[in-house]
Parts: structure tokens; C-alpha cells; sequence
């Protein structure tokens, strides 16, 4: 049954950061991000099982944003991540639905150069994001480290790669996955 959330977001010294109200099923897994831009929750929170509040510790909002738009703007975030900035202390979003389907798809993050930031896809879409590789660490992120990738769903994709691989993330290396999804596939091979 739906019930109506109350969340209040507190930082690690108790400060209110964001409240918010909204609908969802009881016992669904709450992807927490809002109001003040890069403040979002530090581990996963189920809504209650009938209407109320809940208190959520949040961590303190990033120092700098990143929005996102094309298919191209994603490109260059990946290129920038794989050439070695990590985007730690970036608060980096969606602003809208993007259609990677006859664009240049890159992975975000390596074993070498991971993503370290906060990615919201702020219940957005990304459609089409097709990899072929038997190269380890596949994925929309390849490798995440100590970061976050929240919000976000990937649609008509297959990601195809060796070890630690999956569609959303191939590699979490101590980060955050929350309230994402996918109808993707992905396919692994053996490496030798």
C-alpha cells in the first residue's frame, strides 16, 4: 500500500539539512537526495509500513555540481573521470532522460582512475548505453569507489565485458548504489 513519508535529513552533528513529503509502498527501498543539492542519505532506508516520519542521516551537500544533459555531456564526465579526476566532492546530476543509441559510449570509471563523487540520476533515464568489450570492469560505471550512484535507471542496454562487470556499476569498491534499476543486460567473459 502507498503511505505518505515525512523524511528528515540530519548531518552527522544532528543540523537539519532537508525535510521532505512524498508517497511510496510501504517497505520500498528510498533513494534520498533533494532539496539542497548533493545531500543525500549515507545508507539505504526502507519507507515505514504506514504513514509517518522518518529520520535519515544525510551527508553534508558537495562543494561543487556537475549537470548533465546529452549524450555528449555524459561523454566528456566519462572521459574526465577515466583521465583521472574522480569527482570527489561533486555532487553530479541528471537533467533530463539521455539516448546514448548511436553515440559514443564510454565507461565511466577504471580500476586506475574510479569514480569517487555523488551521481544522481534524478529518476532519469539512460537508454541505449550497448558495450562490447572482454575488458574487466563494464558498466555504465566501470568502477566506483567510495562514491555514490543513486536515482537512476539504464534502459535497452547490454553491457558485455570480463570480470566484475554489471549494468549500472561492474566494480563497487566501498560506494553506494541506491534506488536504481535497469531492463538491461549484461553478459560476462571469462578472462584468462
Amino acid at each position: 500500500p502507498a503511505v505518505r513519508v515525512t523524511v528528515k535529513g540530519v548531518d552527522a552533528e544532528g543540523r537539519l539539512l532537508e525535510a521532505k513529503d512524498f508517497y511510496a509502498n510501504a517497505g520500498d527501498d528510498l533513494g534520498i537526495s533533494g532539496a539542497n543539492k548533493g545531500a543525500y542519505a549515507t545508507k539505504a532506508v526502507k519507507a515505514p509500513e504506514k504513514d509517518g516520519g522518518i529520520t535519515v542521516s544525510v551527508a553534508a551537500p558537495a562543494l561543487k555540481t556537475l549537470a548533465i544533459g546529452t549524450a555528449a555531456e555524459l561523454n566528456k564526465f566519462a572521459t574526465a573521470v577515466n583521465g583521472g579526476n574522480t569527482y570527489k566532492g561533486y555532487y553530479v546530476y541528471l537533467t533530463a532522460d539521455i539516448d546514448m543509441t548511436g553515440a559514443t559510449k564510454t565507461v565511466i570509471g577504471t580500476e586506475t582512475a574510479p569514480f569517487c563523487g555523488v551521481f544522481d540520476g534524478c529518476g532519469k533515464k539512460i537508454i541505449g548505453f550497448t558495450t562490447s568489450s572482454s575488458a574487466k570492469y563494464q558498466g555504465l560505471f566501470g568502477y566506483v569507489k567510495g562514491g555514490l550512484v543513486a536515482n537512476l535507471f539504464l534502459s535497452g542496454s547490454t553491457i558485455t565485458g570480463g570480470w566484475y562487470s554489471g549494468t549500472i556499476v561492474g566494480k563497487n569498491d566501498g560506494g553506494t548504489v541506491i534506488n536504481c534499476g535497469t531492463d538491461s543486460d549484461a553478459v560476462g567473459y571469462y578472462n584468462k
